[in-house]
C-alpha cells in the first residue's frame, strides 16, 4: 500500500457539563446524549486499532462528535488544528458521520477533497446527504436473529450472514 492515509476513529457523543441531570436548577433536564465508553465502542476501537496496525497506519486519534451542529463544528475545527495530518475519518454510526460532514460544510470545507468521511451501519439517510456518505454494510438483521436465538437457547447455526462490504458513495 503506497497511499498511507491517516485516519481517526470516531466514539459517540459524551457526557457533558450541559446534559447531566440538572436536579436543583429548577431547569429541566435535557436529554442525555449516549456515553463514549461501552462494551460494544471498546470491541469496535479494538478492531480499528488492530486494522490501523496491520495496515501501517499511524495510531488512531479520537474526535468526540457532539450532537448539536454548533458544537460539532468546534469539535471538528478544534480536532483538525490539533491533528492536520490527518486526511479520513471513521465515524462509529452513520448519524455520527453525517454530523461530521454537516460540520466540515460550515467550515467550508469539503469531503473527500479535505477530508474523507465513512460511516458505519450504511443507514438510507447517508446516502441522502450531500456529498452522499460512503459507509460500511454489515448484515445487522442476520446478527440480530442470531444473538436472540442464542438468548433463548435456540440453535442459531441455520443462520448465515453475509460478510460486511463498504457502500462507496461520495465521500470517501
Amino acid at each position: 500500500m503506497t497511499d498511507r492515509r491517516h485516519s481517526v476513529i470516531l466514539g459517540k457523543p459524551a457526557f457533558s457539563p450541559r446534559t447531566r441531570s440538572q436536579a436543583g436548577s429548577g431547569r429541566p433536564a435535557p436529554e442525555p446524549e449516549p456515553d463514549t465508553d461501552s462494551p460494544l465502542i471498546r470491541a469496535r476501537r479494538r478492531f480499528a486499532d488492530h486494522s490501523a496496525h496491520n495496515l501501517g497506519i499511524a495510531a488512531l486519534a479520537s474526535l468526540v462528535v457532539p450532537r448539536t451542529r454548533e458544537e460539532a463544528v468546534r469539535a471538528v475545527a478544534e480536532f483538525r488544528a490539533a491533528h492536520p495530518r490527518v486526511t479520513a475519518i471513521a465515524a462509529f454510526t452513520d448519524d455520527v458521520a453525517v454530523r461530521i460532514l454537516a460540520a466540515l460544510h460550515d467550515l467550508g470545507l469539503a469531503a473527500p477533497r479535505d477530508l474523507a468521511v465513512i460511516g458505519f451501519d450504511a443507514t438510507e439517510h447517508g446516502a441522502l446527504f450531500t456529498p452522499a456518505l460512503t459507509s460500511v454494510h454489515i448484515d445487522a438483521e442476520a446478527h440480530g436473529r442470531r444473538a436472540a436465538r442464542n438468548v433463548l437457547g435456540l440453535d442459531a447455526a441455520d443462520i448465515a450472514s453475509a460478510p460486511a462490504h463498504i457502500v462507496r458513495r461520495e465521500s470517501a
